[in-house]
C-alpha cells in the first residue's frame, strides 16, 4: 500500500482527484486508513526507499497484485525499450485521444522524441487533451498498451539491449532534444 501512496504523492492534484473519484467507497476507506497509518508512523511511504520509490511505473493503472501485476510490469519494461521511430510510425496516423492515452500511460523515456516528431496538428490536439486532464480509464489503458506492444513486437519495434556507453549516449541524446 505504501507504493500506491508514493505513486499518488507523485501525481498532480487533478490526477489524484480523478483517481480517487474512480474508487469505490471501500477502496477509498482502505486508502485513507493506510494513509493515516503511514502518517502516524512518521513516514510518507516514500521515505527510506530512495530511488526505488520513484523508479517504477507511475501509471496508477497497474493491476494490484499477483501474476497480472507482474505481467503489467514486464509490459511496461518492454515498452520502455521501444524504438522511437517505430512508435512514431504507429502513432502518427492515430487519433489524438489514442496517442495521448499511450503517451500518458507511463513516463516513457522516448516520449519527448516521439511528441517532437509527431505532426504539428496532432501535437496541438495532444496538448489540448493534456491541459484538459483528459485520460483513458485504467481498464482502457490496460487493454490498449498490450495491443500497442503487440504491434511494435510484430514490426521489430524494440531496441536490442545496449552497452553501458550506448545507453548513456541514448539518454543524453533524448535529453538534448528541444
Amino acid at each position: 500500500m505504501s507504493d500506491v501512496l508514493a505513486m499518488l504523492a507523485r501525481l498532480s492534484e487533478a490526477d489524484r482527484r480523478w483517481i480517487l473519484e474512480q474508487l469505490s467507497p471501500a477502496e477509498k476507506a482502505r486508502l485513507t486508513s493506510a494513509s493515516g497509518a503511514s502518517d502516524a508512523s512518521g513516514t510518507s511511504g516514500t521515505e527510506g526507499k530512495g530511488a526505488a520509490a520513484s523508479s517504477g511505473p507511475a501509471t496508477g493503472i497497474a493491476p494490484a497484485t499477483g501474476t497480472a501485476a507482474a505481467e503489467w510490469d514486464a509490459l511496461i519494461r518492454r515498452l520502455t525499450t521501444a524504438v522511437p521511430a517505430r512508435v512514431i510510425e504507429f502513432l502518427h496516423t492515430e487519433p489524438a485521444w489514442l496517442v495521448h492515452g499511450v503517451l500518458s500511460a507511463h513516463s516513457w523515456p522516448w516520449k519527448r522524441e516521439v511528441v517532437h516528431r509527431l505532426p504539428a496538428t496532432l501535437r496541438l490536439e495532444i496538448a489540448r487533451l493534456e491541459r484538459s486532464s483528459a485520460a483513458l480509464s485504467p481498464a482502457a489503458t490496460r487493454w490498449l498498451l498490450p495491443l500497442f506492444a503487440q504491434r511494435l513486437e510484430a514490426a521489430s519495434g524494440f531496441a536490442e539491449p545496449k552497452s553501458g556507453f550506448e545507453s548513456v549516449l541514448a539518454r543524453f541524446t533524448r535529453r538534448a532534444l528541444p
